[in-house]
């Protein structure tokens, strides 16, 4: 059969040959084609039938909505002991950003215990450009509430972005009198999140848990080595109440909110019990800081308060 084809072939004309030979190619390049469009066609269908709406989205940053790199906790100075001539606290400024169609939200903040450090975190007003307290260079020199002036963190901005450029000094101003409230479109929106008055037990939501209890201890650790794990070591856990976003957040854009974390150790020279203090002294062991935020689906009512 082959040899009839070939010995046929041969005895047409050129141009026949040549329009075969053509005529072979196109064929062979449609039995080709057809599937692959098909193919392309089926998936460009299922693209679209499967097409899934990203996730919501929460994460902290620093400052400015800068990088969270820059949140850095390092320089705490806590002076001499007895005299304190260093301060009695410093204030760290961070932000929750998330997707327009997040409404509310929890902070949780974890720590180890080595130092005698308080924590507490307190919300910047920030209802819209017209009714914050944050500012620049220029306001916070014209600002006349000593109260907001003495409680003003300065930030400097390690990028520029449009409403700052880098290296300007952004001021964040806080009410340590306040503390958060929330009720519909009203009411207060800044002030204390939580302090130590919030510390829970992440198996059954009850306050005041201590670094020596037995809390996790056996999930974490095991049960034949908890006597090993030193009492430091071992975390304290806070959680704020239901946290909302600011009013003045458009729909359609990622919203910020801005928060300051003081670390106090105002208290530190008061401790008398030898087991439960060391002297306080910038040459201390290292303490662990995790600050996060969930989503209130996150958050299980009465299991994971």
């Amino acid at each position: 059969m082959i040899e009839k084809i070939k010995s046929c072939f041969k005895g047409l004309p050129k141009k026949r040959k040549t329009q075969l030979i053509i005529s072979i190619v196109l064929t062979l390049l449609l039995l080709i084609e057809i599937p692959v469009f098909a193919w392309f066609s089926n998936q460009r269908k299922m693209a679209v039938l499967g097409n899934v709406n990203a996730p919501y989205t929460l994460y902290l940053s620093a400052g400015n909505q800068e990088d969270l790199v820059y949140l850095d906790m390092s320089s705490i100075d806590v002076g001499t002991p007895g005299s304190r001539e260093k301060g009695t606290h410093k204030d760290f400024v961070f932000s929750v950003q998330g997707s327009w169609d997040i409404s509310q939200y929890h902070l949780q903040l974890a720590h180890t215990t080595n130092i005698p450090f308080e924590y507490t975190i307190y919300r910047v007003k920030d209802n819209g450009s017209g009714d914050r307290d944050i500012y620049s260079e220029a306001g916070f020199a014209a600002l006349e509430d000593d109260t907001l002036k003495e409680n003003s963190v300065a930030y400097i901005a390690h990028v520029s972005n449009d409403d700052v450029s880098k290296d300007a000094t952004i001021y964040y101003s806080y009410r340590p009198g306040s503390s958060y409230t929330y009720n519909g479109t009203t009411g207060v929106q800044y002030g204390k999140v939580m302090d130590k008055a919030n510390y829970v037990n992440p198996q059954n939501g009850t306050l005041g848990i201590k670094a020596d209890n037995n809390t996790y201890y056996n999930q974490t650790y095991g049960s034949g080595i908890t006597a090993k794990v030193q009492k430091n070591a071992v975390p304290l856990y806070m959680q704020s109440g239901t946290l909302f976003k600011n009013p003045g957040a458009e729909n359609g854009k990622d919203f910020c909110d801005y928060y300051i974390l003081r670390v106090d150790w105002s208290k530190a020279d008061d401790h008398q019990n030898e087991d439960d203090y060391k002297e306080l002294r910038n040459d201390k062991e290292t303490d662990m800081v995790y600050i996060t935020v969930v989503s209130s689906s996150v958050v299980q009512r009465g299991n994971n308060n």
